[in-house]
């Protein structure tokens, strides 16, 4: 089960990924505004850029998915170690069917201030 658990972790940060800058502008004012979820609560929304900017990736709209949410940097080494097992979870489970999901994914918010950095880790992991 922890390696399940572990592989499902890990898949979540390479389907989507988004800067940093936005994010912590983002955690900030959710942080201020509202008290944190509790346990069975759903997920605050995020509404986030791609890595190219070009289209923007709302939690809300995976709703009736699992979803692995992953917060990483590229200058993370124990993020970066873990990569690898995010993109093979992904490839094993996005396409299965679940009695109570209508599929998988991955959403991976990348809390790099430096878009370059971001891209690289892409790439290479």
């Amino acid at each position: 089960m922890n390696a399940v658990f572990k592989t499902v972790a890990v898949v979540f940060l390479f389907l989507i990924s988004f800067t940093s800058l936005e994010s912590e502008n983002y955690i900030k004012n959710k942080s201020v505004n509202n008290p944190p979820p509790k346990i069975g609560d759903l997920a605050p929304d995020i509404n986030l850029p791609s890595v190219n900017r070009t289209t923007r990736y709302k939690l809300s709209d995976l709703r009736g998915k699992i979803v692995l949410l992953n917060f990483w940097a590229s200058l993370a080494a124990p993020c970066r170690f873990e990569n690898p097992n995010l993109v093979k979870t992904y490839k094993q489970f996005k396409d299965k069917s679940f009695k109570n999901a209508q599929g998988f994914t991955i959403y991976s918010v990348s809390l790099d201030s430096n878009v370059e950095n971001w891209k690289n880790a892409i790439a290479k992991d």
